[in-house]
């Protein structure tokens, strides 16, 4: 009965520790999907800037 009793009670502690692990982890995976999305809309802007560049120099060179 007492064995049983330990038993239960760790059982219960380890759901408990799952349940917060699993919080944990969510919230680490939602802000990694913020500063992804940062990072994507950063690369997305450096893309135009070059395209932009790019486009300039070639009407430069077409003026020629």
């Amino acid at each position: 009965m007492v064995l049983e009793n330990i038993l239960l009670a760790v059982l219960w502690a380890c759901i408990i520790t799952m349940f917060i692990s699993l919080h944990r982890l969510g919230r680490l995976l939602d802000n990694m999907s913020i500063h992804i999305k940062l990072a994507k809309s950063d690369v997305k802007e450096l893309q135009d800037m070059i395209q932009q560049k790019i486009d300039e120099e070639n009407e430069i060179e077409e003026t020629k």
